[in-house]
């Protein structure tokens, strides 16, 4: 399964999510060297759409991906079967809690992401 989850994973950042970062949106990349290219690191996106996660993750070579997590909220992205493995498998997100409950941390998977000397997009 891992292999597989692999395989939908390049096929989804190497070919969808580039078409449409170059030709549909026309994204022009300038100094792309400034990008961190190893974490822990932290990039903020001004997030207009949900489109500003692909446009960034897009911006790191297929090998990287994998350690490029944007944060997501839980409530949403994990909120059946299908969209839950897909956001945590394919797209790798960090799962924030909105919800919070006393002696809880909302930015727990944060951390561990920049723990793992990952990239996070907040």
């Amino acid at each position: 399964m891992k292999y597989l989850n692999c395989i939908i994973r390049y096929i989804f950042w190497g070919i969808l999510i580039r078409l449409v970062v170059t030709i549909v949106l026309g994204v022009n990349i300038r100094r792309r060297e400034l990008l961190p290219k190893d974490g822990p690191a932290i990039i903020v996106a001004n997030h207009n759409s949900h489109l500003d996660t692909m446009v960034l993750m897009s911006l790191y070579p297929l090998r990287m991906q994998k350690h490029v997590r944007p944060a997501a909220a839980a409530d949403h992205f994990l909120r059946n079967r299908i969209i839950k493995w897909f956001a945590l498998e394919i797209i790798g997100i960090a799962p924030l809690v909105r919800k919070v409950t006393k002696g809880s941390n909302p930015l727990q998977a944060c951390s561990e992401v920049l723990d793992n000397n990952d990239i996070l997009i907040l």
